[in-house]
């Protein structure tokens, strides 16, 4: 019971660090119009053939492009196949989580489900 308790208080601790780190963020840098791109960099690079080119993945890390969309490049069928596994291990309850969105008001849940342990979990 103590380690449950002590589990408890550690992750109210970091719950309460999260929100306020995310108020502080929020109240300094809140301008959020001003973070989006405009003009040229807020191309998505769009390659229709399924090919990730090297020039295209340079416009991105140089920042000349918000996104790289690649059609096809995964298997269509292969796609709805991983799909539905995920979401039958989620249906399972194979340690899928609501992939929860901070606001001022603290963490609060999304319409996003994930499978796995990763940050912030």
């Amino acid at each position: 019971q103590h380690q449950e308790r002590s589990y408890l208080t550690n992750n109210e601790t970091r719950n309460a660090a999260i929100q306020s780190l995310f108020r502080h963020l929020e109240n300094n840098y809140g301008n959020l119009p001003s973070l989006i791109d405009q003009g040229p960099a807020a191309e998505t690079i769009v390659s229709t053939d399924g090919v990730l080119r090297p020039d295209h993945l340079a416009r991105l890390f140089r920042h000349e492009a918000t996104a790289l969309h690649v059609i096809n490049f995964f298997n269509r069928q292969s796609a709805v196949q991983l799909g539905e596994e995920l979401i039958k291990e989620a249906q399972r309850g194979g340690g899928s989580r609501n992939w929860k969105v901070s606001t001022s008001r603290g963490l609060e849940s999304s319409d996003v489900v994930t499978l796995g342990e990763h940050s912030p979990y």
